[in-house]
């Protein structure tokens, strides 16, 4: 479908066109780009996941024919593209500090897992925060939590949609659409995790909870239905009117001027910069030791298939992975503390301690600070299996 521009009262009138100008399948890519750069999996380097973001902004940025003239100019979709990356990045970085604080989704919806469960004849029981599913080797908890619910790709997809709506006139249909994506939304998300909920019953295959790359696989098809929606929702809107429907927009003429799009630019980079950048201060070369022979609560074993549902936990294996990116970091897991073995590393972390450190490792420990060395110490919950008792005699 072919569309033009022309001026009406100083302003530029541009009819809809069957196709949107951002597709939700490349916002979808770019938030999976993201998960993948800041290490979410760790299959491959940085400049791999670096590669796969910047191709996922050329794909925004990239023309196509069905676009409307105006966003064919370049510097004004380089300006969009801009935008709504920068927003997408903002959405991610304050959510890790808002929404992701509280895992655990809405009982309704955990309630909602369960009756679907049910109706794939499966045996659920939801609960707080989980749903228990009956197999044959007994009650497999599943936790429903904000991360495997897809929270990250709905934000994505909210975005979307506010995007869109700005290009609607009447408010009515901005409402009517916005409220049917959010149905869609949270269906979609709702029957997903249940399939997942219960191929991982079935197979113990943790993979479909966690990995960035069956999520994003899983929530292609539902930016396929949101575009879909939106193309017939515009095709609707064109149709239920005399003349195509025209939007006004003389305000966003200015964002195509270099010194706009710049400033908008700007301004969203220090919005997220100053609520994401901490400065870390010099790195210093040095070997960590973790400490998991005192430990037999929280264990930093990875977080995989062959450790999931055991006492490796997702913090402690991450915490894990990210010491080892800068430094050469070991475990303990058996041995116990002397000054000898503490003499090769420059940081230990003694976590979670579940059993009693003896005098001799205390003495090892106090001289290996005298040193120079620096001791991390970490505890859970109020003195949990004497957890703080042990620390404090340390």
């Amino acid at each position: 479908m072919k569309t033009g521009s022309t001026k009406q009262d100083g302003n530029i009138a541009i009819s809809l066109p069957g196709r949107l100008p951002l597709s939700c399948i490349v916002v979808f890519l770019w938030v999976a780009a993201y998960n993948m750069y800041t290490g979410r999996v760790m299959l491959v380097g940085y400049p791999a996941w670096g590669t796969l973001a910047l191709l996922a902004l050329v794909l925004i940025a990239l023309p196509r024919r069905s676009d409307w003239s105006y966003w064919r100019q370049w510097r004004s979709r380089f300006a969009w593209c801009t935008a709504v990356s920068l927003a997408l990045l903002a959405m991610l970085t304050l959510s890790e500090r808002t929404i992701f604080i509280q895992h655990d989704v809405p009982s309704f919806l955990v309630r909602i897992v369960a009756s679907l469960t049910t109706l794939l004849r499966f045996e659920a029981i939801p609960a707080s925060g989980e749903v228990a599913i009956w197999t044959d080797l007994g009650w497999r908890r599943i936790a429903c939590h904000a991360e495997s619910f897809g929270v990250e790709y709905g934000l994505a997809a909210l975005l979307w949609c506010v995007c869109f709506c700005a290009l609607l006139r009447s408010p009515l249909r901005r409402l009517r659409f916005a409220v049917t994506v959010v149905c869609i939304l949270l269906a979609y998300q709702c029957l997903r995790f249940t399939l997942a909920a219960v191929l991982y019953a079935e197979t113990s295959w943790s993979g479909i909870l966690w990995n960035p790359i069956v999520m994003c696989l899983s929530q292609l098809p539902l930016a396929a239905i949101l575009n879909r929606v939106g193309v017939k929702y515009t095709a609707r809107c064109n149709a239920s009117e005399a003349q195509p429907q025209r939007i006004a927009l003389s305000r966003m003429e200015k964002y195509a001027n270099p010194l706009g799009f710049a400033a908008l630019s700007a301004g969203l980079a220090l919005l997220v910069i100053a609520f994401w950048y901490k400065p870390l201060g010099v790195q210093q070369f040095g070997r960590v030791l973790i400490d998991d022979a005192h430990s037999n609560w929280e264990w930093s074993t990875p977080f995989e298939r062959h450790s999931f549902g055991e006492k490796a936990t997702y913090g402690y294996g991450s915490l894990r992975a990210l010491l080892q990116r800068y430094w050469p970091t070991d475990v303990n897991e058996s041995t116990s503390l002397d000054s000898i073995d503490l003499s090769l590393y420059q940081v230990v972390i003694l976590k979670t301690p579940t059993k009693p450190y003896t005098p001799s490792e205390i003495d090892a420990v106090l001289e290996f600070i005298h040193a120079g060395g620096g001791v991390w110490m970490i505890g859970d919950h109020d003195n949990l299996f004497g957890m703080g008792q042990y620390l404090n005699s340390m």
